[in-house]
């Protein structure tokens, strides 16, 4: 992999098929210990690739409701507020 800033396209395949792999093979066993480990790599995610990496968390976490709502929270949008008037 070059360091010079060429290559970039190759980078994002390599870094999705990580992501999509470690959610597979970690599937609800809530053991996201790669993604944590790099984080800094990670972080470097942007458009589609940063959306499959938080959708890969949701995956590991599957089944684990509570657990995933508490980690994904900073992901999701906030829920409108309710209208006392709508029920």
């Amino acid at each position: 992999v070059s360091h010079n800033g060429s290559g970039g396209g190759r980078n994002s395949i390599l870094h999705n098929a990580a992501v999509m792999t470690h959610s597979y093979l970690n599937a609800g066993t809530t053991n996201d210990s790669f993604l944590r480990d790099y984080l800094d790599w990670m972080k470097k995610a942007s458009n589609w690739a940063k959306f499959s990496a938080t959708a890969s968390l949701g995956v590991v976490h599957a089944g684990h409701i509570t657990e995933a709502m508490n980690l994904l929270q900073p992901y999701l949008p906030d829920a409108p507020p309710e209208d006392e008037n709508e029920a």
